[in-house]
């Protein structure tokens, strides 16, 4: 099973602090049945971000991780207003490695003007664009018509596991389920910042079988 949405490596972001911390995801994520990770540090500003971190991190997390049957591979969290700052023949370096994929946030509380136009700009340049944790998005609680808007255009979704742990009349949960009742669903993925998030990884696997965390046919 594959892992698309992790904060594993550490130092780069809000997710692991350290060696000892992502060496403990990957053991939580082996629990769950997972060998292969793709690595999303946010970025936010690619101006700001450190690349030659990121790519230490990995190299020294790399062989725990093949020492427990697990692939890891390089991908970003790339939030929208990041995008002003990417050219179109940057955009290789942003996908996850071995795919056309590249993982797209928002802000919570808003849908900037003109979302469609960047996404269709992305598109253009090869992208596939999955949309991180659509649950979140609050102008999505009771606005179908976006929901559908996204399908249209061509956007996967991919649902954060801690959805399913929320109470039972969290705005995020019900999103979460409709979107599933939706058919829009491509992926379930931890969002892991730390080694207990995989816990919801494991209630998503109880709830929907290994199936949720299949759709690898992008990802080679």
């Amino acid at each position: 099973m594959i892992d698309v949405h992790s904060h594993i490596l550490y130092g780069v972001d809000d997710g692991a602090a350290d060696l000892e911390e992502s060496v403990a995801m990957l053991a939580a994520a082996k629990k769950c049945g997972i060998d292969k990770i793709i690595c999303t540090p946010h970025l936010h500003d690619k101006n700001k971000f450190d690349f030659d971190m990121a790519e230490r991190a990995f190299c020294e997390l790399k062989p725990h991780a093949e020492r427990l049957g697990i692939e890891l591979r390089m991908g970003y969290e790339v939030h929208y207003l990041a995008l002003g700052d990417i050219a179109v023949s940057e955009l290789p370096r942003y996908k996850f490695d071995g795919s056309d994929i590249l993982l797209l946030e928002f802000d919570d509380d808003m849908l900037p003007p003109m979302w469609e136009n960047a996404i269709t700009g992305i598109q253009r340049g090869g992208a596939t664009v999955m949309i991180a944790h659509p649950e979140r998005y609050k102008p999505l609680f009771n606005d179908y018509d976006s929901i559908e808007r996204f399908m249209d255009i061509g956007c996967e979704f991919q649902l954060d596991a801690a959805a399913f742990s929320r109470g039972l009349f969290s705005k995020e949960r019900r999103l979460a389920f409709l979107l599933i009742e939706m058919d829009a669903v491509h992926w379930i993925a931890s969002d892991a910042h730390s080694a207990d998030d995989y816990r919801h990884l494991q209630k998503a696997i109880d709830l929907f079988g290994t199936t949720a965390l299949k759709d690898g046919a992008a990802i080679n």
